[in-house]
């Protein structure tokens, strides 16, 4: 959060944007962890991997918004310093 939250300091980003792309990763963490807990709860190894059939609808949905921020920004990116190149 804090490199995000520099980056809308020095007007790179947006603060609305940051604030956007911090929410997404906290959320993304908070999923991980929880499955991670799950597993840890079932006496398996707990991973990276989350099954997005183990989640919620809300979450499932929210996981989905998660991700099109992301390539929304990703897809700023490649255009601001990749000149549009995929």
């Amino acid at each position: 959060p804090d490199r995000l939250r520099a980056a809308a300091e020095a007007e790179v980003l947006n603060a609305e944007d940051a604030e956007e792309l911090i929410a997404a990763r906290e959320f993304f963490g908070s999923i991980r962890m929880s499955a991670q807990a799950a597993s840890i709860r079932k006496g398996q190894d707990p991973s990276n991997r989350v099954d997005p059939q183990q989640l919620s609808r809300f979450d499932r949905q929210h996981l989905k918004d998660a991700f099109r921020i992301l390539r929304r920004h990703q897809e700023l990116c490649l255009r601001r310093y990749a000149g549009g190149i995929q």
